[in-house]
């Protein structure tokens, strides 16, 4: 019954097989840490995590032009026009992409200084790294816009894979830090390669009269850019929400603690990528042509998904740490093992609050942003007040995550009860018309 149910239900399908793709693919980013911890010392591996929470936000643009992308090949009828916006969207993000490789440049010796770090290379690889990124973020996207999730979730594997090997490779021949980040660019290289052949065979191709270098068309883009913002700070809230901590610690305590700590969190953070696939699959679900009901249910759906999958995930954190810990990062990091239960419902918490602006911004919803704004303005404070050790960090994040949930609760409450009134307009409008 359980496999008849799936194959008859297309949502149930296509997060099924994402959701496959999706472990495959966290499991090998996992194996890349547990890998890393275990070929680099404590204070260099927390280089990597920070460089890692870095890149979440350099990237978030990227998950914003990648969701405009999706919400394009979703809603646009015409397919020639939707190739067309998708284009000029990516050439967009990369001239952007480019400006922050030079701004990256110019700012390295400063972040080196700030976040104590032996060189400034790491910081530029950073910002190559963004750069390559750009059209695989677009093409994954406009792969997940057509449905297409197992090839989007191929692409992660054979980035993943080629990450683990090509880092581990670089870090081995003493390259350390800038070897794992180079690593990076090399897989990130290789995906492309892959989905670039793949959207070309769904229809995806760039306008005869256009290449990267032809002038911008910003007209072409425009009805897009209050959504693009939108997306852009309500993204940036989520992924600062979910990694802040780390940065954080790396600024308060020695490198060693801020390494350790770092650990901690990549385990917490399974949670996070777990659960993400079913909001990108929301995503492309979420339709301003559907009634509020029917958005509504996609939403229910996806959120039992994400609690269930998130949860039982939290709780083998919460039951057994220092197990848990050992297993994938190892014995060396369990001296703060005790900060995992907390770090992890904290984490199960912001997957919660990223479905949740996923299925808002999605509607169009703008509104939304100010509430992840909100959660992690609560969130930062209580950094910034209780710092003084690792648990202190970990509780910080957990009280951040409350507020956060009890903020989307109300915001959630207060717009469903307009929809429900505007439902109740429509029809009795529709009853008095007679339709």
């Amino acid at each position: 019954p359980i496999l008849q149910s799936i194959q008859q239900s297309a949502f149930l399908k296509h997060n099924l097989v994402f959701l496959i793709g999706s472990v495959g693919v966290g499991v090998l980013n996992y194996a890349y840490y547990p890998l890393l911890s275990r070929l680099l010392p404590p204070a260099a591996f927390g280089e990597v995590q920070v460089l890692v929470s870095i890149f979440l936000q350099l990237t978030i643009f990227l998950n914003v032009v990648s969701m405009v992308t999706v919400h394009v090949v979703t809603n646009y009828h015409d397919a020639t026009k939707a190739n067309r916006v998708v284009f000029e969207l990516e050439r967009w993000a990369t001239w952007a992409a480019c400006g922050l490789l030079i701004l990256t440049l110019l700012c390295a010796p400063l972040l080196r200084d700030l976040l104590h770090f032996d060189s400034m290379l790491p910081f530029v690889g950073l910002g190559l790294a963004l750069v390559v990124s750009v059209p695989l973020a677009l093409r994954g996207g406009y792969a997940r816009g057509k449905h297409k999730f197992a090839e989007a979730s191929w692409a992660a594997v054979i980035g993943s894979a080629a990450k683990i090997l090509l880092s581990a490779a670089l870090v081995v021949t003493g390259l350390g830090t800038v070897g794992a980040i180079l690593g990076i660019i090399a897989a990130q290289l290789a995906a492309l390669a892959y989905i670039a052949y793949k959207v070309g065979n769904m229809g995806f191709a760039r306008p005869e009269h256009l290449n990267y270098w032809s002038k911008l068309e910003p007209h072409v883009i425009v009805p897009e850019l209050t959504y693009s913002a939108a997306v852009f700070v309500g993204s940036l809230s989520i992924a600062l929400l979910m990694s802040i901590d780390v940065i954080a610690a790396k600024y308060f305590f020695d490198a060693h603690t801020a390494g350790l700590y770092a650990a901690i969190a990549t385990v917490a953070r399974i949670i996070f990528f777990l659960t993400v696939p079913v909001s990108q699959v929301l995503l492309t679900k979420i339709s301003l042509q559907k009634t509020h009901a029917q958005n509504r249910a996609m939403f229910l759906k996806s959120l039992a998904l994400t609690v269930g999958l998130g949860g039982i995930v939290a709780a083998v954190c919460a039951i057994a740490p220092q197990a848990v810990v050992t297993i994938l990062m190892g014995k060396g990091y369990t001296d703060e093992a005790a900060s995992l239960p907390l770090l992890a419902f904290a984490l199960l918490i912001v997957s919660v609050a990223n479905l949740a602006m996923t299925y808002f911004l999605s509607l169009r919803r703008h509104g939304v942003v100010f509430v992840g704004i909100m959660g992690f303005v609560v969130t930062l404070m209580l950094l910034l007040v209780r710092h003084n050790d690792v648990q202190a960090i970990a509780d910080s994040m957990f009280w951040g995550s409350i507020w956060t949930l009890i903020l989307f609760g109300l915001y959630t409450i207060s717009t469903t009860k307009r929809e429900a009134h505007h439902d109740s307009a429509a029809t009795h409008i529709s009853h008095r018309s007679g339709i």
